[in-house]
This record gives C-alpha cells, sequence and structure tokens, in this order.
C-alpha cells in the first residue's frame, strides 16, 4: 500500500494510533495542528462507535458546492458499517502524502442511500486554529473562564460534589458568565466554562420546585390513584408543575443505570442528587402517565379563539392535558 492508501484504509478502521504515526507532525489538518485534529477525528470515531459501527466504508467524492473555495477537490465519505452516518472530509492530494485533510459540508460521493443522514462533523474551533490570533480582551476573557472551568474540575476531583460548593461557584461566577450575549460555540477556551456554568445554573435552578415537588409526590402516594378519572385529575392538579419542571435535565435524558447511581454528571463533574430527591420522584411519575394522557385524550377538531374564553386559564394552551380535558367534558368527575 502507499502511504496515501494506508492513511484512508486507517481512517476505515478508525485507529488513531497509526494515523498519529502516518500523518505529518509539521503540517496542519484543518487549520490546526495535528494533535487537536486527531483530538477531534477520536471524537467523531467515538461517535460511529457508540452507533455500533465497527469499520467505515469509503466512498470517493467531491465538493460540488460552487458557491465554496473548494468546490470540485476530491475526498472521501467514511460510512458507518451499521449506522449508515457518514463523515465527509476532503483529501488534499500532494505527490505521495495529503496536503491536508478537512470536513466539507457540500460534499457529493457515490454512497446515495434513499434517506441521507446528516454527516457527523469535526469540530475544530476558531482559536484551535494556528492562525488564530487573538486580541487583548479575548485573551484576558478566555483567561478567566479557563480559571473557572478549571477551578471547579480541581474542586470534584473525581468526588460527587454537593449543593454548596457548585451553588457558591455559579455565584462566585455569575458575572462572567453574564458577559455573554450568545453562546460562544467558535471558540473552546470561552465554550467549556460556558456549557458547564450553562448546565450547573439550569440544575440549580429547579430548587425552588422542591418543596412542591415533595407535596405533589406525596399526595400522589396518599390517594394512589386507582382508576383513571383520579389520575386524570392528579395529573391536571400538577400540571403546571411539570410544565415547569420540562427541562429539569432529570431522569429524562439518563438510563436506568444512571439514575439508580444518584447523581447527575455534567463534563465528567458528579453532582449529589440528593437535594433533588422530591423532583426526580415526582417527574418519573408525572412523565410516566402524563403524555400517555395527553395523547389519548387529544382533541383534533378546531375551536375558534372566542369558544375558550370560558373553558381555559393562561395556563391551559393546546398542548394542555386540562385543555383537551375540559373541550371533551365529563372525563373528570
Amino acid at each position: 500500500m502507499t502511504k496515501k492508501e494506508l492513511i484512508v484504509y486507517h481512517f476505515e478502521k478508525m485507529n488513531i494510533r497509526m494515523l498519529d504515526i502516518l500523518l505529518d507532525d509539521s503540517k496542519t489538518y484543518q487549520c490546526a495542528p495535528k494533535d487537536f485534529f486527531l483530538e477531534k477525528l477520536e471524537l467523531a470515531f467515538n461517535v460511529f462507535r457508540n452507533l455500533n459501527d465497527t469499520y467505515l466504508t469509503s466512498y470517493k467524492g467531491k465538493c460540488c458546492n460552487k458557491e465554496c473555495n473548494n468546490h470540485g477537490c476530491g475526498g472521501f465519505s467514511f460510512v458507518g458499517n451499521v449506522s449508515g452516518r457518514r463523515m465527509d472530509l476532503i483529501f488534499e492530494e500532494a505527490e505521495s502524502d495529503y496536503a491536508d485533510i478537512y470536513q466539507c459540508f457540500g460534499f457529493e460521493s457515490d454512497y446515495n442511500p434513499e434517506n441521507k443522514l446528516w454527516p457527523i462533523s469535526l469540530d475544530i474551533k476558531q482559536d484551535e486554529q494556528t492562525d488564530f490570533k487573538p486580541g487583548t480582551d479575548f485573551l484576558i476573557q478566555s483567561q478567566k473562564c479557563r480559571n473557572a472551568y478549571e477551578e471547579l474540575k480541581i474542586a470534584a476531583n473525581g468526588k460527587m460534589i454537593d449543593q454548596e460548593i457548585y451553588f457558591n461557584w455559579l455565584e462566585k461566577y455569575k458575572a462572567l458568565f453574564a458577559e455573554f450575549d450568545l453562546p460562544p460555540i467558535l471558540y473552546r477556551s470561552l465554550e467549556n466554562f460556558y456549557y458547564l456554568y450553562y448546565s450547573l445554573n439550569n440544575l440549580a435552578s429547579n430548587i425552588k420546585f422542591d418543596v412542591d415537588a415533595g407535596n405533589a409526590y406525596q399526595d400522589y402516594l396518599l390517594n394512589l390513584p386507582s382508576d383513571e378519572n383520579k389520575l386524570l385529575q392528579w395529573l391536571c392538579k400538577f400540571e403546571q408543575l411539570g410544565n415547569q419542571l420540562i427541562l429539569f435535565p432529570y431522569p429524562d435524558n439518563l438510563s436506568a443505570k444512571e439514575i439508580d447511581k444518584g447523581y447527575f454528571i455534567f463534563d465528567g463533574i458528579r453532582i449529589d442528587a440528593v437535594d433533588y430527591e422530591n423532583i426526580i420522584h415526582f417527574k418519573k411519575i408525572f412523565n410516566e402517565f402524563y403524555w400517555e394522557m395527553l395523547d389519548k385524550y387529544r382533541t383534533t377538531r378546531e375551536v375558534k379563539a372566542n369558544d375558550l374564553s370560558e373553558v381555559i386559564s393562561i395556563t391551559e394552551t393546546e398542548d394542555s392535558l386540562a385543555f383537551h380535558l375540559k373541550k371533551l367534558k365529563g372525563k373528570i368527575q
């Protein structure tokens, strides 16, 4: 095999170790140093692996975006053997090697399934590129963000942290977070802090619902709705609380094994879930029944706005179980 063929072969095998040997230390790939490029490539390979792909198949193609500077440049679509997801990359040719490798968003290849899934990308940020020239303000802000981010990482140190630690951290860096009008998605040194703060702040903002969630859960345990009408009454009674907790990150996006661990995890930091037990108990019961009942009793006929004035409150919209039950009348005794 030639060196070019070996590089493509080890892309197909998702073999970062061999690509580290084959790719040139002195070159940049997608405008980034080789180690950054390989770091992002390994993340992309892990996406494929998590989709149960064990190897990738390469399909030759080229950039077909006429507005792009790379129009006509050749490369490969690498397609997962199980998922069918792909990664589209330009391979810029040199005599016996590739001068550069970078992703393409206007790529067309011999791989043309009926339903083409969204490609997996290499998310290399601007401040990871070799030609990035930061200004003084950026350097100051990025240093603050790195210090804040590392402070909590060091405090956690692989252990589960309690409310006092991250509440104090949120308060300490409230002003720094407020400096961002929009998420800094183009800069890694800013993004790490931003999304860690955002996630923890979103979690902490739910603590104010703890007492109400505890009361709702106890109400359910005391009455244990024995028939559907009583269950519907309970769901409508606490529908607003359920809606207020709709963005609470637990347990919706966790597996049963993760829930049993008793902690949240954000960017590798484990947060003790004990302070949110009432919310967790309530939300598990509410979600178990609410969406099923909403689908069951959802009405389909259109209703004019003036017909609703006497039957719905401000919180009862067309996505509300109470709204549909009132339209059906008599379902709640």
